[in-house]
């Protein structure tokens, strides 16, 4: 996530600039010393391939992502900038879990958790578990491809996962609202406005590049301790080196 991204919108500015301006990915900003960014890959094939927002592995010399203890090497296999996907397949890697996606679209109002790696090197190393819910079934301007959100995500959470109540995949993190750009709009504050992309659209991404998604075939919800395992079994930290 970029916490300001480029320039707020001035009163009055059209719906489209609005927007534009307003929905910030949430992939945690390149430092001038480290030149790196960091974000969330969700586990798709059990030989290697992660899938994460395309912002994400967006102009990396060298990506690297963290299997256990170890930080191994990343090779960018695709990319859709349109539709902000990504896949990148770790060199030497098995993944013991993998997504399992859901066999039907989020709910209006269905418990959904996300897991990933914000504020990474200021918040815990491990990664971090929120919770919360479905609370639009479109993005900004009515954009099918993704759902909002109230789960909290914080810079870093690009590209991880979002459950159901059941841990199937309904979901890949990708932005939250600009709080001060829509604040310097409307004079109001929004709270907890976040997106992601539909797990429908990373699952057609898939099968385009020749992988078959793993379908679940749970029908029990699942305890918040048990969701925050499933979710963290198939999130990896992503490393961009610029």
């Amino acid at each position: 996530m970029y916490v300001v991204a480029g320039t707020s919108p001035a009163r009055g500015a059209s719906g489209a600039d609005a927007r534009r301006d307003a929905a910030q990915p949430v992939k945690k900003p390149a430092g001038p010393a480290a030149k790196e960014s960091s974000g969330t890959g969700i586990a798709v094939t059990a030989d290697g391939v992660i899938a994460t927002n395309a912002h994400v592995v967006e102009s990396c010399k060298r990506i690297e992502v963290r299997v256990g203890e170890n930080s191994l090497d990343g090779k960018l296999l695709a990319r859709d900038k349109t539709n902000d996907v990504a896949l990148v397949r770790v060199v030497n890697a098995h993944l013991d879990h993998v997504a399992r996606f859901s066999d039907g679209p989020a709910e209006l109002g269905g418990k959904v958790a996300a897991y990933g790696f914000p504020l990474y090197g200021m918040l815990a190393t491990g990664g971090n578990f929120t919770l919360g819910y479905v609370t639009g079934l479109t993005g900004m301007g009515d954009d099918s491809r993704f759902i909002q959100i109230s789960t909290p995500v914080q810079p870093g959470n690009s590209g991880g996962p979002l459950v159901d109540g059941r841990g199937r995949l309904v979901g890949m993190i990708t932005s939250k609202l600009n709080a001060i750009s829509v604040a310097e709009v409307t004079g109001d504050i929004p709270q907890n406005v976040n997106f992601a992309i539909r797990a429908q659209v990373l699952k057609s991404f898939l099968e385009i590049n020749s992988i078959k998604p793993t379908i679940a075939s749970e029908t029990k919800d699942r305890s918040d301790p048990e969701l925050a395992a499933t979710a963290k079994d198939i999130a990896f930290l992503v490393r961009c080196l610029q």
